[in-house]
């Protein structure tokens, strides 16, 4: 196996972890009415964060390099990955510090659920480029890449 191999398989669990911790999330806060704080979701954000480390560190130090059209894409899709980790970090934190305070109120609920949500929109950017760069741009590869 190429080595340049070990992101896009790595990554898909970064995508799923984030969307699915996410939609059962909303399912907790709107639908069953449950803390949201402490559900089950929050193994899933455990693994998320854990995944999305092995994304970062495999898109990082194994993956492919371009040029022109396919550099500027890369370029666009590492500043999305670093948004994603951004926002998806804030968004543990604030999970985080709602359970250390003890208190649920809803200010801490519904910055978790914008946060997320834009955790979830620039993670499926991200996600987007980089497949453009996967299937699209293959004839942009450096020489001997």
């Amino acid at each position: 196996m190429n080595s340049v191999t070990f992101h896009p398989m790595v990554v898909h669990f970064s995508v799923a972890l984030v969307i699915v911790g996410f939609v059962i999330d909303l399912f907790y806060i709107f639908i069953a009415k449950k803390d949201w704080r402490k559900t089950s979701s929050l193994f899933l954000m455990i693994l998320a964060v854990l995944a999305v480390f092995f994304s970062w560190f495999t898109g990082e130090y194994y993956s492919r390099s371009y040029d022109g059209v396919g550099r500027d894409v890369k370029d666009e899709h590492e500043l999305y990955a670093w948004i994603t980790m951004g926002v998806f970090g804030a968004a543990t934190a604030v999970r985080f510090i709602a359970i250390y305070l003890k208190k649920n109120p809803a200010f801490f609920k519904y910055l978790y659920i914008v946060l997320m949500l834009s955790a979830v929109m620039a993670i499926g950017y991200c996600g987007y480029l980089g497949g453009n760069l996967v299937y699209e741009l293959q004839h942009d590869l450096r020489p001997g890449q």
